[in-house]
């Protein structure tokens, strides 16, 4: 983005597009208050505005201005925007890995259990099979 420093008397000679805009739509925003610090947006050209105004003036000749800034949204925000934006990728993906790694863990440390289950079926077919049943019949205790 380039800079524009422009003095200018009137704000239809202003050469930077969105302060001719600031000054029409805001004027006020051009008159000096000295002391005054103000801080805005705008609209210019589709886009949004930063601006800041700072009333000044000099205590020896009487003289008072308005000293302005403008600068477009997207200059002020646009890093933090694109920071944003890559630590929410950074974490989504975080969470995928680590959910995938979990759902892999839990099936290593669930994979005996399958063992396990069918063993139990196993023995509880032979019980039913054994004569007498489940709970009686010839055990071989202490009878």
């Amino acid at each position: 983005t380039g800079y524009v420093i422009s003095c200018r008397a009137l704000p239809r000679e202003y050469a930077y597009g969105p302060l001719r805009a600031l000054a029409a739509a805001q004027p006020a925003w051009l008159e000096p208050a000295a002391g005054e610090l103000t801080v805005g947006t705008f609209e210019s050209g589709g886009d949004t505005h930063y601006a800041a105004r700072a009333g000044l003036s000099s205590t020896e000749r009487g003289f008072a201005m308005a000293l302005v800034l403008v600068m477009p949204e997207s200059d002020v925000l646009g890093g933090i925007v694109a920071a944003r934006n890559g630590a929410i990728g950074a974490v989504a993906a975080g969470t995928v890995v680590v959910a995938a790694a979990c759902a892999a863990l839990i099936a290593w440390f669930l994979r005996p259990l399958k063992d396990v289950a069918r063993l139990m079926r196993r023995t509880a077919r032979l019980e039913q099979a054994a004569p007498g049943g489940p709970d009686g019949g010839s055990g071989g205790e202490d009878g």
